[in-house]
């Protein structure tokens, strides 16, 4: 998967390392350069809008954590999300300020989370929630929900 939304100074292309790690090679915007490193961790992931910090979710881990890993410094920042658990996916806000993440609420519910990088957690909608992707301009998300029926939501002043 290569992940870079518009405007973006950095993308990350990922490939896997076996035995529970993954590598990352980062382009940086108008050098081309590619800067190769490697992360224990990794069921989804996000790169944050300025290209500073990778975000990283695990759907099978019983904590309540977003990883987040700098990329300036290689240092590593759990965030605590209480009351929630269970990660499927990771999208940032276009602000870097938020990111848009997928939970569970119990085993047969998940919920579409708007998580800040303290850990506060915002529900936006209860559902089976699989994935968000906001659009570029921060108005609009796009989801994915397993339901038995197909339709489209659109989600206004979030």
């Amino acid at each position: 998967m290569f992940n870079a939304l518009e405007p973006r100074r950095a993308c990350a292309l990922p490939s896997t390392l076996g035995q529970g790690r993954r590598s990352f090679i980062l382009s940086i915007q108008h050098t081309g350069r590619g800067k190769e490193f490697h992360v224990p961790y990794a069921d989804d992931w996000g790169l944050s809008p300025d290209g500073s910090q990778i975000a990283f979710v695990d759907e099978n881990e019983k904590e309540s954590q977003i990883r987040l890993f700098s990329l300036a410094t290689n240092e590593w920042h759990d965030v605590q999300v209480k009351g929630w658990s269970g990660f499927k996916s990771l999208d940032w806000s276009p602000t870097g300020k938020t990111m848009f993440v997928a939970g569970f609420k119990s085993r047969e519910t998940s919920s579409l989370l708007e998580i800040d990088t303290e850990g506060n957690v915002r529900e936006l909608l209860e559902g089976q929630i699989v994935w968000a992707v906001p659009s570029p301009d921060g108005r609009y998300l796009a989801l994915n929900e397993r339901v038995g029926t197909n339709n489209v939501w659109l989600l206004e002043n979030f």
